[in-house]
């Protein structure tokens, strides 16, 4: 190599030197970032906005409330439209992000004109607008007859898949009723809460809506007014209503593909003809009094019936002798013997609540017509049901011993009762445990709270609880409603999912068993031993795990 080749040389790693100097120093004060909007393919990007969304709402919904975003001037949607083109592209074309809107229309106490119109339709456009052509879910609450809002469904009547119409006085019902036949021709579900009874003439409005499935009606109603294909449905909630019987009949006579009913059961009329619902899954009946349920279920058919749910204020009719009444016949003035209800051998889940409260809670679990047990008749009815769901009436002693010795609910998997029955249960359930033929219950479900009350003293001792759950007995003694979200009942395996959240949290019943100190080491032995031992006799899925979680991090503190 000569010299000149030798100085060009180092010339060159001189040079690559300094700009590897000034490459350092420009990354260490500009760090490299990875370009997200380039990097990412369109379903990871859909996927994370989803994600966003949903965590905005707090429920897990992708539903906005307008009112909402107008009161706060904000919301993702929008935040992730102003980040890039490709982002807004994207955030547009996602129809889930799109699809449900709600909106509440407020009014002022004083005048009872509607508040901030302007701004909420014009809110109320520049959605629709985005939203483009993907299908609609709409909820519009507290309505009255405005002729933006007869605009906006006209507008976005080939849209519309479901609709929630909540006017807030009864003659507000014109702005759907009124619209012209054929408007909603792609609608599946319709919700009205609203009294039309009033309503003489049919409306047209339903004429050509061949899609529709679901039908909710709240108020007094008048069906015939109502141009509804009622034998395409498949879900019928009809509640809070008063429609005489004799008049939902005809319409249930030919909803032979209804697949879940809610019922409002106003009388004891009877059919002219028996009622026939081959694929009905889910009934629920409500009613005064519950004995007033049975002729329905005895004079009409069903056979797929699977999950049954009575609501009621009140079991039996009172009995107490009437006055005797000059120039009547004392023997007419005799209530007439309820009907036992038929045997039900098809439902699997069974539920006995209360009419007009909410089906949780322990702060008031008795209501004054539930101060005696459930009738034995409506248990036995059912008496093949594997989930019994009963959190208002206690049980009595007469049906703990029926279910302890299997004669009642013998496949019995999930019972929830009340609090107060705690002292019943655990016996009663130990009585089925001791016997291999009815060794069926995993669950139990308290509707209230728990206190424990331990001591020599005590009903229940912690080695019974002990027992229990060395057999695969999941309890629940936290308020039975915290962390369920199904209106009616839960479900095998959500008392199972909280008990194990309670145990591993150290909570409730769970924290008094688990933090009993063992003076004598041979004593923590002999109980690890024993919970093995009846964990594996049981067959109780995954309680070894729940154990070992548990001791692991006990080990760790």
């Amino acid at each position: 190599m000569t010299s000149t080749e030798l100085r060009r040389f180092f010339q060159e790693m001189g040079s690559l030197r300094e700009r590897r100097i000034t490459s350092q120093r420009r990354i260490a004060a500009h760090p490299v970032r990875i370009p997200i909007n380039g990097v990412l393919p369109v379903e990871i990007l859909r996927r994370i906005f989803i994600a966003c969304v949903a965590a905005q709402s707090g429920d897990g919904s992708l539903a906005v409330h307008l009112n909402f975003v107008l009161e706060t001037g904000s919301d993702v949607r929008l935040a992730l439209c102003h980040v890039s083109s490709r982002w807004r592209a994207v955030v547009i074309q996602t129809r889930e992000l799109w699809n449900d809107v709600r909106v509440l229309f407020e009014y002022d106490q004083t005048t009872g004109q509607m508040l901030n119109s302007r701004r909420i339709f014009a809110l109320f456009d520049v959605w629709l607008s985005l939203g483009d052509t993907c299908p609609l879910h709409l909820t519009m609450l507290a309505t009255q007859t405005h002729p933006r809002i007869v605009q906006t469904l006209v507008r976005c009547k080939h849209r519309i898949r479901s609709l929630k119409f909540y006017p807030r006085r009864p003659e507000s019902l014109g702005s759907i009723i009124r619209l012209p036949p054929y408007s909603l021709e792609h609608l599946e579900k319709i919700a009205i809460d609203c009294h039309v009874a009033s309503l003489v003439h049919k409306t047209p409005v339903f004429i050509g809506a061949t899609r529709l499935r679901c039908v909710t009606l709240r108020g007094s109603v008048n069906l015939a007014s109502l141009t509804i294909l009622w034998q395409q449905l498949t879900e019928l909630d009809i509640e809070h209503v008063h429609v005489p019987m004799m008049k939902l009949y005809p319409i249930l006579a030919v909803c032979v593909h209804l697949i879940r009913a809610g019922l409002l059961i106003s009388g004891t009329e009877s059919a002219s003809r028996r009622i026939l619902l081959p694929t009905l899954h889910f009934l629920k009946l409500q009613s005064r009094i519950l004995d007033d349920a049975a002729p329905f279920l005895v004079e009409n058919s069903f056979p797929s019936l699977n999950e049954l749910v009575l609501n009621c204020d009140a079991f039996s009719h009172p009995r107490d002798p009437m006055p005797v009444i000059p120039f009547i016949h004392p023997s007419a003035l005799v209530l007439p013997e309820p009907i036992p209800p038929p045997f039900l051998s098809t439902v699997r889940r069974l539920s006995i609540t209360g009419s007009w409260r909410s089906p949780y809670g322990g702060s008031r679990p008795w209501l004054p017509g539930y101060s005696t047990p459930v009738p034995r008749s409506w248990l036995a009815a059912c008496n093949l049901a594997e989930e019994v769901f009963i959190p208002h009436s206690p049980l009595g002693d007469a049906l703990a011993i029926l279910i302890s010795e299997g004669a009642l609910f013998p496949n019995l998997r999930l019972l929830v009762i009340p609090e107060q029955d705690f002292h019943r249960a655990v016996p009663m359930l130990r009585a089925r445990l001791s016997s291999h033929q009815f060794s069926t219950t995993t669950e139990l479900g308290l509707s209230g709270r728990f206190w424990w009350m331990g001591g020599p003293d005590a009903d229940v001792q912690p080695k019974t609880v002990e027992e229990l759950m060395a057999a695969g007995v999941f309890i629940c003694d936290e308020m039975v409603s915290e962390g369920f979200e199904d209106p009616v009942a839960p479900c095998c395996g959500q008392i199972e999912d909280r008990a194990r959240e309670c145990r591993r949290a150290g909570v409730g019943l769970f924290a008094v068993v688990h933090e009993r100190e063992y003076s004598e080491g041979d004593e923590e032995d002999e109980y690890e031993e024993y919970a093995s031992e009846g964990d594996h006799d049981s067959g109780a899925s995954g309680e070894e795990d729940c154990d070992e979680a548990y001791d692991s991090e006990g080990d760790e503190d």
